[in-house]
């Protein structure tokens, strides 16, 4: 079984099923925590607006993802909502949310998010 919890806003992700009997959702949660765990609260949001407004990105995630980012600047009602709810549960809700369709698309968004988040910062 995975266990999905936070230390503090940092998601964490445990096997606690028998040795040696993992599964895909543990690999999919493992990656996927690792990387929200690179990205902001703003970001984070930014992941579920590409979901909801294009679940099917075809290659264009983080242009897609880009152009979230751009709306979450104009939306303080949006922030304020996910800041009471605090970044580690809205991290834990997107690795949640990502295992439940495997790539479909909420993963697809979390990797194009690290990649733009990592392409913005300098070296």
């Amino acid at each position: 079984m995975t266990e999905i919890t936070l230390d503090g806003d940092v998601v964490v992700v445990k096997w606690t099923g028998r040795k040696g009997r993992g599964s895909l959702l543990q690999i999919a949660a493992e990656g996927n925590a690792k990387n929200v765990n690179k990205l902001d609260l703003r970001q984070c949001v930014a992941v579920y607006i590409c979901v909801k407004s294009v679940p099917f990105p075809c290659g264009d995630g983080k242009n897609v993802y880009r152009k979230a980012l751009e709306f979450v600047d104009g939306q303080v009602k949006m922030m304020e909502t996910a800041e009471k709810l605090g970044l580690g549960k809205v991290r834990k809700s997107l690795v949640e949310s990502a295992g439940g369709g495997f790539n479909a698309p909420t993963d697809s968004y979390i990797s194009a998010a690290v990649e733009v988040v990592e392409e913005m910062t300098p070296a």
